[in-house]
């Protein structure tokens, strides 16, 4: 709660990106904006046509529309000035913290009328650091759907690594992620029977 303004404003740490489940293959930080407080799922059609990044949501934060929230990274504006949808984000390794922040907003933030979404990346340091993952699902370690007469097929392999640190003490850092997503999958055969025209009309 901040009592010097009306705005709301709730920040998630890097604790809570890389240790909250993440219901997507990609592993994008957008799929944890509605935890915090004031922002909800907005309709899908504030947002209408192609023209949009994989990666945008419709998210409304106070009540606003889907397509009137500012999106900024490390400060500087990360969004499609056409429809104004979110750009791509780093993945949350690389993410120092987000902050979520409600209408009311001051000058410098005051682009659009709906809620302000700031993404700010992890840096480098004086000691080197760094951290490895891997998500890993197949059919060797998962359990077989129960409806499935086959094992599943689905191999799917999410892995990357951070590594940031000096380049010259006290002036000069540096710091860089990589991830990857393999994902192969062999649907199985399923047997259907479509009936002709003559079926439809009563004739079998």
């Amino acid at each position: 709660l901040q009592t010097e303004d009306a705005s709301y404003k709730q920040t998630i740490d890097s604790k809570d990106l890389t240790e909250m489940p993440l219901n997507s293959a990609s592993r994008q930080i957008t799929g944890l904006l509605t935890i915090s407080g004031g922002a909800s799922a907005a309709p899908g059609n504030d947002f209408t046509g192609s023209k949009y990044s994989y990666q945008t949501i419709s998210i409304s934060i106070a009540g606003g529309n889907g397509n009137t929230t500012l999106w900024r990274l490390d400060g500087g504006d990360n969004q499609d000035y056409m429809g104004n949808g979110n750009m791509p984000f780093p993945f949350p390794d690389a993410v120092s913290q987000f902050s979520v922040e409600s209408t009311v907003l001051g000058a410098q933030e005051g682009e659009h009328t709906g809620g302000y979404v700031n993404v700010v990346t992890r840096s480098g340091t004086n000691t080197y650091h760094g951290s490895a993952f891997e998500f890993i699902r197949n059919n060797y370690l998962d359990a077989t759907n129960f409806y499935s007469v086959t094992p599943d097929t689905l191999h799917q392999n999410e892995f990357g690594g951070t590594f940031g640190g000096l380049i010259l003490r006290d002036k000069l850092f540096g710091f860089a992620g990589y991830q990857r997503l393999n994902y192969t999958k062999q649907q199985s055969s399923t047997k259907a029977f479509v009936p002709t025209a003559d079926n439809l009309a009563g004739d079998f």
